[in-house]
């Protein structure tokens, strides 16, 4: 589809919590990163990050997500208040920005790119979606 569609009820601002439950690695530690990023990953079960998420209505009357709004409310509290330097493409099937995370020594380009995604209602309170991402993550110092 071009976008998710939400239900009528999604429309405003969210406060979220996202807790790190678990991580696995099904394909192998090998395609995670490797051991030190598969283990910094285990690290972090039980952090929890707090943000605001926003859902608006696009021109047709669809209640989708503000992605731009969205990531950057997701980069603030992960990566620092300033990491978003700049988004380039907000898009529903593109999302380009430039990350400076706090602590790192360069900044990063960031692409996601949707190739897949689902939607159902299952009834009046219950929704479910889904969305296969592909994200590219370069150093903007390294070519592509």
């Amino acid at each position: 589809g071009t976008d998710i569609f939400y239900p009528l009820w999604f429309s405003g601002n969210w406060k979220v919590r996202s807790e790190t439950k678990d991580v696995q690695a099904p394909c192998g530690v090998g395609l995670f990163g490797g051991n030190a990023t598969f283990y910094k990953a285990q690290m972090d079960i039980g952090n929890a990050l707090n943000y605001e998420s926003r859902f608006v209505n696009d021109d047709a009357g669809h209640v989708i997500a503000d992605r731009e709004y969205n990531v950057k409310s997701i980069a603030k509290v992960a990566m620092g208040e300033k990491s978003v330097v700049d988004v380039s493409t907000a898009t529903p099937n593109k999302f380009s920005c430039l990350l400076a995370p706090q602590g790192s020594p360069s900044m990063l380009s960031v692409d996601l790119l949707v190739l897949n995604r689902r939607q159902e209602r299952t009834d009046d309170y219950n929704f479910d979606c889904s969305e296969v991402v592909r994200e590219i993550v370069v150093p903007v110092d390294k070519p592509r």
